[in-house]
C-alpha cells in the first residue's frame, strides 16, 4: 500500500534521479479539490483550502535544489468564459485581477473570489474561495525558496493577452510567464503570437510548457488535413527567444489514441523512445536542424538574480542548454546528441530539402519517407544519458495534485507525476493516462 509519506519520497526520489542526469525539473500543481473532495480534475484555479499548504510543504522540500522550477499553477480558467468552459453562472467567474489577487479588485483588494469545483465528468460540485497566484508566490518565497517560478495566463494558460498588467509581484524578479499552444485555441495563430506573446517575451522569459498539433495521422479524428503548426510554432519561438516544451512525453496505448481522436498528444510510439507522428515527429526533426544546446535567446528575457537554474529560462529551444547538478553547482553538460551521428545529419540534410517541396502534401509525403529512409537504428546497449538519444536532453516537467486523493490518507501536500516523461507515481491518482486537455476537444 503507498502511503502519504512513501509518495512524497518517490517524488523526492525521481527529482534527484533527473537531476543526476543532467536535467531540470519543473514542479507543476495540476490537479486540486477544495475541502474534501478528490483531487480528479484540473479546477479553474488554485483554492485556499489546500494550495497554500501545499506549496509550503513543496518549496520548503526542494528549495535547496537549484535545478527545480516552480509552476505555481497548471492552466487556470474561467469557466465562463465560452473559450473555456460552459458554465453560465456570473458568480464562478474569474477575472484577471481573480486570477492575481483571488480579489475582485486586484491589488486594491476588494472582496474575495469564488469559482466552483468540478468532478472528473466536468459537473459543478462545491464553491469555494480562490487562492490567487500571488499568495501561491509569496508562500514559495516565504520558505526561502529562490528558483524561479512560472505563472501561466487565462484560457487554459493560452491567454497572455493581460499578463503584464496583472502578473504577480516576484520580489526577487525570477517570474517567467507559461504559455499552453494547442490547434484550435484562441491564440494559435501568428497574429496572436506577434500581438500578444512577443510582448511579453520582450521582457520576461515566456516558456511553453506544452504544445501540440492536433493527430491528423489518427483515424478517429474528424480532421485529418495535415498540419505545419508544430514546425511554425517552433519556428517563430526560435526568432523570439520563446522556449517551448512539448506534450506528452508517453506512450499511449490503441484503446487510448481511438477514445483521445484528435486530442491523442503523444511524442513517442515505443519505451525506445521512436518519434510518434505528427508531434514526436514534427519535435524530433526541428530539433536536429539546431544547433547543439539549443538557440539562445538575447535581449532582456532572462530573469536577472542568483539562482542557479535562472539561465535556462531564456532559451529558444525546446530543451535548453543541459546541465548536470552537483551538489548545489550547475555546470554544462554535452548537448543533444544523436543514436547514430551520420544518420542524423542525412535525415536534417534530406528534410531541409523537403521544406523547398509544394504544394504541402507533397512536402509531407517527402517528409515521411525520408524519416524512414534515414529512421535511427536504436542503440542495442542502453546508456546513461539526460534523455532518449534521439529526443534530446532538456527539462522535465512533474504535475504534482494536492490531496486529498483517493485510497490515500494523504495531507495537502504533493503527490503524482508527469511531463515530457510523463510519470505515473501514483496509480491511485492517475488511473489512467489521458491528456490533461482532453475535456478540451472531441
Amino acid at each position: 500500500t503507498l502511503t502519504a509519506s512513501g509518495y512524497q519520497q518517490a517524488v523526492k526520489d525521481y527529482v534527484l534521479s533527473l537531476n543526476a542526469h543532467g536535467l531540470y525539473a519543473i514542479l507543476d500543481l495540476h490537479w486540486t479539490a477544495p475541502g474534501n473532495q478528490v483531487a480528479e480534475e484540473q479546477q479553474p484555479m488554485p483554492d485556499n483550502d489546500h494550495s497554500p499548504a501545499f506549496w509550503q510543504s513543496v518549496a520548503s522540500t526542494f528549495k535547496d535544489d537549484p535545478a527545480v522550477v516552480f509552476d505555481v499553477f497548471n492552466e487556470p480558467y474561467d469557466p465562463t468564459d465560452p473559450r473555456s468552459g460552459t458554465d453560465q453562472d456570473p458568480q464562478d467567474q474569474v477575472t484577471w485581477n481573480c486570477w492575481d489577487t483571488g480579489t475582485e479588485d486586484g491589488p486594491d483588494g476588494g472582496a474575495p473570489c469564488d469559482t466552483s469545483a468540478y468532478d472528473a465528468n466536468g459537473i459543478k460540485t462545491v464553491s469555494y474561495r480562490v487562492a490567487g497566484l500571488q499568495t501561491l508566490v509569496d508562500t514559495i518565497r516565504a520558505t526561502g525558496a529562490t528558483q524561479p517560478v512560472l505563472t501561466g495566463g487565462l484560457d487554459f494558460a493560452n491567454d497572455l493577452s493581460q499578463w503584464s498588467d496583472h502578473a504577480p509581484n516576484d520580489p526577487l524578479n525570477q517570474e517567467a510567464a507559461s504559455f499552453h499552444n494547442y490547434t484550435g485555441q484562441a491564440c494559435d495563430n501568428l497574429s496572436c503570437w506577434n500581438g500578444e506573446i512577443a510582448p511579453v517575451a520582450a521582457s520576461v522569459p515566456v516558456v511553453t510548457g506544452e504544445f501540440d498539433e492536433d493527430n491528423f495521422d489518427n483515424p478517429s479524428c474528424d480532421n485529418r488535413t495535415p498540419s505545419m503548426f508544430d514546425t511554425d510554432y517552433m519556428n517563430w519561438a526560435d526568432q523570439h527567444g520563446v522556449s517551448y516544451l512539448a506534450w506528452g512525453w508517453e506512450v499511449l496505448g490503441a484503446p487510448e489514441i481511438s477514445d483521445q481522436k484528435c486530442s491523442a498528444y503523444y511524442l513517442t510510439s515505443d519505451p525506445g523512445g521512436t518519434p510518434a507522428a505528427p508531434n514526436g515527429t514534427a519535435l524530433h526533426d526541428h530539433l536536429l536542424t539546431l544547433p547543439g544546446g539549443g538557440v539562445t535567446a538575447t535581449g532582456g528575457g532572462a530573469p536577472q538574480g542568483g539562482t542557479p537554474g535562472a539561465g535556462s529560462m531564456s532559451t529558444g529551444s525546446a530543451s535548453t542548454t543541459p546541465t548536470g547538478v552537483t551538489g548545489n553547482t550547475v555546470k554544462p553538460v554535452p548537448g543533444h546528441v544523436s543514436s547514430k551521428k551520420t544518420t542524423a545529419q542525412k535525415l536534417a540534410k534530406a528534410l531541409r530539402a523537403c521544406k523547398k517541396e509544394k504544394p504541402k502534401r507533397k512536402r509531407l509525403k517527402c517528409e515521411k519517407a525520408a524519416r524512414k529512409k534515414y529512421k535511427p537504428k536504436p542503440n542495442k546497449k542502453r546508456r546513461k544519458s539526460t534523455s532518449d538519444s534521439r529526443i534530446g536532453p532538456g527539462i522535465r516537467r512533474i504535475a504534482l495534485t494536492q490531496g486529498p486523493v483517493r485510497g490515500l490518507s494523504c495531507p495537502p501536500t504533493f503527490a503524482s507525476g508527469r511531463h515530457r516523461l510523463r510519470v505515473r507515481l501514483c496509480p491511485d491518482v492517475l488511473p489512467t493516462m489521458r491528456p490533461a486537455r482532453s475535456s478540451l476537444r472531441g
